[in-house]
């Protein structure tokens, strides 16, 4: 019965890191967003919801993958090599990099 409070302190933690609007949440959803645009061909959108989800969640590698990718294809290549190498730094594991 001790434990109550703690468990519920924690899941309230756990839960109002989930619920604010910014953060990994929001980040997915602007990559959505941008992948939608890249879809459609709306390129400079597309690099605005990335960029977006990196101002929300500069630690997140896939955005910066995302933006770097699109700026490789749009022959942008300082800031493509910038992002790949951001993400790299951030996560040296994941297999795509």
């Amino acid at each position: 019965m001790k434990r109550l409070p703690v468990i519920i302190g924690i899941l309230i933690c756990c839960l109002s890191v989930f619920a604010q609007p910014g953060g990994r949440g929001g980040a997915i959803q602007l990559i959505a967003d941008g992948d939608n645009f890249l879809r459609q061909g709306v390129f400079d959108r597309a690099l605005q919801a990335y960029a977006s989800a990196i101002a929300r969640d500069p630690t997140y590698a896939q955005a910066y993958m995302k933006r770097a990718s699109l700026n490789a294809k749009l022959s942008n290549n300082r800031e493509a090599i910038e992002d790949y190498n951001k993400a790299i730094a951030l996560n040296p594991y994941v297999e795509y990099i």
